[in-house]
C-alpha cells in the first residue's frame, strides 16, 4: 500500500517582536528564525538552514541541534549534501556557500548571478545545480568551485531541481512550470504539468517515477520520467500550501505543508 505523510507547518506572524526585552528564545532551540529548508544524508545526520544566515546541524537524528556559522545575514533558502562532508547552500542574491567538512566552516562561492536561488541539487560530489528567480539555473562542474550560468528557456521563477544522474533532471516552478534536461543541462525542455498553479518541490525515486508539489494542495505524479504528470489527492485542504516533497521509495513519500496565520 502506498503511503503519502503530510506534515503540517504552521507561522504565525506578529505584528511586533520585541528583542532584548526580558524575553527570550524558548522553543525550538537555539535559535528563533525563521526555517525554509531541511535536508538529512541519513537517519541521523540532517541540517537545517533559514533566515539570517541560519545553519543548524543535528548528528541525533533531530533530537539535538546545533548551531553552524554561515557568515553572512542573507536568507539560506535550499541545501543539498552530496557525501556527509560536502555541502552547498544557496540563497538570496545569488549567494552560494560551500563546505568540504561537514559544515564546520563555510565559504562563498562566485554563482554569477545576483537572482535569488530558491533550490539546490548534485548529482554526484562534483556536478551540481541552482535554479531560482527568472528562470535562473546555474551548474558546477568542480564541486561549488566555479558556477556557469544554463539557458532554461523560461523567465517564471524556478523553486526546485532535483537530479537522478548526472544527466537526467527536473526543476519546478511557477504557473506549473516543469523542465527537464537529459544532458546536465545544457538543453532544458518543458514539460507539460496539467495545472499553473506555483510547484514548489520536485522529488524523484528512480529515473521514471517523480512528484511535484505545491500551492493550494497540488500534488503531480509521473510514471514515465516526466513526459506524463497526473494529479493525485494530497488530503491537503486546497487552502494549504504544499512546499516540499520526500520519496523514500515509489511507495513512501513525505510533503511538508504549511498554514500561514497572522496576529496583531
Amino acid at each position: 500500500m502506498k503511503k503519502l505523510i503530510v506534515l503540517f507547518v504552521c507561522f504565525w506572524s506578529f505584528g511586533a517582536f520585541g528583542q532584548g526585552n526580558g524575553w527570550e528564545w524558548q522553543n525550538p532551540k537555539p535559535q528563533g528564525e525563521e526555517l525554509r529548508d531541511v535536508y538529512f544524508f541519513n537517519p541521523q545526520i540532517g541540517w537545517a538552514v533559514g533566515l539570517r544566515g541560519s545553519i543548524l546541524k543535528t548528528v541525533d537524528g533531530g533530537q539535538s541541534w546545533q548551531i553552524q556559522s554561515s557568515g553572512t545575514n542573507y536568507g539560506l533558502l535550499s541545501i543539498h549534501f552530496a557525501d556527509a562532508q560536502n555541502g552547498c547552500i544557496v540563497g538570496g542574491g545569488g549567494l552560494i556557500l560551500k563546505s568540504n567538512n561537514g559544515g564546520q566552516s563555510w565559504e562563498k562561492q562566485n554563482s554569477g548571478t545576483s537572482q535569488n536561488l530558491w533550490g539546490v541539487h548534485f548529482g554526484d560530489i562534483l556536478n551540481g545545480w541552482a535554479v531560482g528567480e527568472n528562470g535562473t539555473i546555474v551548474k558546477t562542474y568542480n564541486g561549488g568551485q566555479s558556477w556557469q550560468a544554463q539557458i532554461s528557456g523560461t523567465n517564471q521563477n524556478l523553486n526546485s531541481v532535483y537530479f537522478t544522474s548526472v544527466n537526467t533532471g527536473w526543476a519546478v516552478g511557477n504557473w506549473g512550470t516543469i523542465l527537464k534536461t537529459t544532458n546536465g543541462g545544457q538543453n532544458w525542455y518543458n514539460q507539460t504539468s496539467g495545472t499553473t498553479k506555483v510547484i514548489s518541490s520536485v522529488h524523484f525515486s528512480d529515473a521514471q517515477t517523480g512528484w511535484a508539489v505545491g500551492r493550494n494542495s497540488t500534488l503531480l505524479k509521473t510514471s514515465n520520467g516526466g513526459q506524463t504528470w497526473q494529479n493525485q489527492n494530497s488530503g491537503i485542504p486546497t487552502y494549504v500550501s504544499a512546499i516540499s516533497v520526500q520519496f523514500l521509495d515509489t511507495q513512501t513519500g513525505w510533503v511538508l505543508a504549511e498554514q500561514s496565520f497572522s496576529s496583531g
